[in-house]
């Protein structure tokens, strides 16, 4: 009798631990602003082109885009999807970020072209 309350008690003990010290889930995006305040929007890692791509959420591009984040930080969704052109290294990087995962498109020209994976954490 003794054993089986010892045993209940790890378990509780256990799980109490356990959900106290779920950390928070790492961000996949940070937030940007000009100095103007008049353009803000997201930044995040691309592995395919090993480099940071931007969003803006207020404000529009040289194109005049201006995306809609749904989700959180860590979890992003943006909408429209997402055209990178770098004419210096000649790379189209056309890709969607939905729930925390960047689907690459078929008309991307580097090397992560028609896979889908989740975002690196942004640790800066």
């Amino acid at each position: 009798m003794i054993t089986n309350f010892i045993k209940q008690a790890l378990r509780v003990i256990s799980y109490m631990v356990t959900t106290q010290n779920k950390e928070k889930p790492m961000d996949v995006i940070r937030r940007y602003k000009d100095k103007e305040e008049t353009t803000e929007g997201w930044t995040y890692w691309c592995p395919g082109c090993c480099t940071h791509h931007y969003v803006n959420t207020k404000g529009s591009n040289k194109l005049g885009t201006t995306w809609l984040l749904r989700g959180s930080p860590s979890m992003p969704t943006f909408l429209p999807t997402i055209m990178v052109q770098d004419i210096r290294r000649n790379i189209i990087c056309h890709h969607s970020i939905e729930d925390g995962r960047i689907r690459y498109h078929n008309d991307t020209t580097h090397a992560f072209r028609g896979f889908t994976m989740g975002m690196d954490y942004i640790d800066y």
